[in-house]
């Protein structure tokens, strides 16, 4: 006699710990927003090297980059929240937040007319910012 084990109906309600951890949705826009802020970073690096040789000229342009720039580590703050949820690692999500948060200090700063401190903190800025782009590429095509 032969015994044959019960098998029981697979509950496909559940998420699998792979299907858990799969960047899907807004998280798969991080990449190309993330790589947009890098560009956008570089670009403000140019205009303040101007504006530090005294091209005063180009103001305007380096404040509408800056705000631009700021939008964009905002969203790209979102869609990383969005794949912390999804694949249980908030690594890029704290570090879009840091990002973001230097960026708004560095536009009070401007504001200010804090220059130096300003300076040293837009490249900070430059080196963290396009860190995040090539972290958010590793993480998503991860996932």
């Amino acid at each position: 006699m032969t015994h044959t084990p019960e098998t029981t109906p697979r509950d496909t309600t559940r998420t699998t710990t792979a299907d858990a951890r799969t960047a899907r949705g807004f998280a798969l826009a991080l990449p190309p927003i993330a790589y947009a802020a890098a560009a956008l970073a570089i670009l403000q690096t140019v205009l303040g090297i101007v504006l530090v040789g005294g091209g005063w000229g180009v103001i305007t342009v380096h404040t509408v980059v800056a705000v631009l720039l700021l939008l964009s580590l905002i969203v790209a703050t979102i869609a990383a929240g969005v794949l912390g949820a999804q694949v249980k690692n908030w690594g890029v999500f704290a570090h879009a937040l840091t990002m973001a948060v230097l960026a708004l200090v560095q536009y009070a700063l401007g504001e200010m007319g804090a220059r130096w401190v300003h300076v040293v903190l837009g490249v900070v800025l430059l080196l963290g910012i396009v860190s995040l782009a090539t972290l958010a590429r590793k993480r998503v095509r991860a996932a």
